[in-house]
């Protein structure tokens, strides 16, 4: 597992004891969604929305979604899970 998954994961577990994902970055709107998709994290992508689907609507302080993201950096393992969301 790879650090970032193994942050994703902690992330997973505090939002079993209350935290949340869809919770945003202050300064730039920034969702956990949104660095996977601009990382290529699929299989963590899919968990994520697993715990909340309208996480693609999301948009950012530039007013990109997730899926923008995806395609920004060209992920598209991350954009084939968000467009079949």
């Amino acid at each position: 597992m790879t650090s970032f998954e193994q942050n994703i994961s902690c992330f997973l577990f505090y939002s079993t004891v209350g935290a949340t994902v869809t919770k945003t970055c202050k300064k730039n709107l920034v969702s956990p969604l949104h660095i996977c998709a601009a990382v290529g994290g699929s299989k963590i992508a899919d968990v994520l929305l697993d715990h909340e689907e309208s996480l693609t609507q999301i948009r950012n302080t530039e007013q990109m979604t997730p899926i923008h993201k995806a395609a920004q950096y060209g992920r598209r393992a991350v954009l084939n899970v968000l467009i079949d969301r």
